[in-house]
């Protein structure tokens, strides 16, 4: 009968693969999440902007292959190589994938908000600009994270690479910082004495916040527990964290639905005219048009906010 091993060898492996389970269970949960808004969205969005629908096809891909890599990750750890501490101590190839499949995400998700702000913003350039310099930098990072997963292998070596994963990480939660205040500080700046509008607008900045304050928390915890701890704590949020960019991007996208009705609003399709005044079909843009009330003569937004209101009687969001 084969001697057990000792009880220091069963803690390392307990603080090694608890994160892993932890944080797969999670991920799995939050997976689900991500199907009922990828499912809410097609349900709402029929007529959307092609780009948006290829973005969200394109995340649910990158989510269920992330998901169904987590799990690989633990078979081959439980039930492949059950037993087995030193095929346990090395990184598989499903978890090597993780870091660029965060990276792609985050950087899809970064570069739909930095349209936001540009467009928020009357087209200023150069807060979108720092926000797309971020994306890239922490996709960057988050591919050289896989390419040295795989070169090192070993769990216990990725310690020596703590500046690479700061950058990453931290160019992440920057970037997400970054979006977060300045669609803050544009909505507030955007408030006027209609109450109405001033309900849509704190809606929208609590929707920014939940969002983009989450993936930010995340990102800085995830970075905090791979510096600080000896062992392997920081996978769980790790794993968790490309959910959340995803959900990001699809609450955002599928808020627009709640806010209209919400607010006693409407989703109107803007179609394209050709040149023969007939509407062309394939250009069709769905846009969610909240109208507020104008009576008591309520005045009309002025210029600063024009990114904001579309027309004088509603918002598009």
């Amino acid at each position: 009968m084969a001697a057990q091993p000792p009880v220091s060898m069963n803690k390392a492996l307990e603080g090694l693969t608890g994160p892993f389970v932890v944080g797969t269970a999670v991920s799995t949960f939050l997976f689900g999440v991500t199907m009922a808004q990828v499912y809410t969205y097609f349900s709402n969005f029929k007529t959307d902007r092609p780009i948006y629908r290829y973005l969200v096809i394109s995340l649910f891909i990158i989510d269920i292959l992330h998901t169904v890599f987590s799990q690989v990750t633990l078979w081959e750890w439980f039930v492949a190589h059950v037993g087995d501490p030193g095929f346990v101590i090395k990184a598989p190839w499903s978890f090597a994938m993780s870091p660029v499949m965060c990276g792609i995400a985050a950087f899809v998700v970064q570069i739909f908000y930095a349209h936001r702000v540009y467009l928020l913003s009357n087209q200023r350039r150069i807060i979108p600009s720092l926000v797309a310099f971020g994306a890239l930098f922490q996709l960057v990072w988050a591919t050289a994270a896989t390419a040295k997963v795989f070169i090192i292998q070993y769990f216990s070596g990725f310690q020596v690479w703590t500046y690479g994963v700061a950058c990453w990480l931290g160019g992440a939660a920057a970037t997400d910082l970054v979006i977060t205040s300045s669609l803050v500080w544009i909505l507030l700046s955007s408030k006027r004495e209609i109450r109405e509008t001033n309900n849509i607008i704190d809606r929208l900045i609590y929707l920014t916040i939940e969002t983009n304050g989450l993936t930010f928390t995340v990102a800085v915890l995830d970075f905090v527990l791979f510096s600080t701890s000896k062992d392997a704590s920081h996978v769980a949020p790790h794993l968790c964290l490309v959910k959340l960019y995803i959900n990001s991007f699809l609450v955002t996208l599928n808020s627009r639905e709640k806010l209209a009705e919400e607010f006693g609003g409407s989703r109107t399709i803007h179609p394209s005219s050709s040149s023969n005044g007939t509407a062309n079909t394939d250009t069709l843009e769905l846009f969610c048009t909240l109208e507020p009330s104008h009576h008591q003569n309520d005045p009309l937004p002025n210029e600063k906010s024009n990114a904001l209101f579309d027309a004088a009687d509603g918002i598009h969001v």
